[in-house]
């Protein structure tokens, strides 16, 4: 979790940062931290914006009972109730190469769900 640690905030801003990422539990408490955030910090900067991303995966995977989420190498492993989802008998797979656009499959793959 480096990306925090790039914006050289103090260790217990940090702290109080992931704990409210920890403990959100929907789309308007998560926009509500990222304008915190904003206002707090000025403009957030890439490392930052991808784990809210993370954090938005977290929150979008329980509103549709998603109760896992897994990537080994290109294969996109998701669970809900203990069983896991597959599209057509597959397991899902990444087209994308970067961080920012493997974060936007999953969120379009999980909201598709």
């Amino acid at each position: 979790m480096t990306g925090v640690q790039t914006c050289a905030l103090p260790i217990w801003q940090r702290i109080v940062l992931y704990r409210k990422l920890a403990q959100l539990s929907n789309a308007a408490e998560l926009a509500e931290l990222r304008a915190e955030i904003r206002d707090r910090f000025g403009p957030i900067p890439k490392p930052v914006e991808r784990l809210l991303g993370a954090a938005e995966l977290k929150v979008l995977a329980a509103a549709k009972n998603v109760t896992g989420v897994e990537a080994k190498g290109d294969k996109i492993m998701l669970t809900r109730n203990g069983d896991l989802i597959t599209l057509g008998g597959k397991f899902p797979r990444f087209t994308k190469r970067s961080a920012d656009g493997r974060l936007a499959e999953l969120r379009n793959l999980i909201k598709a769900l």
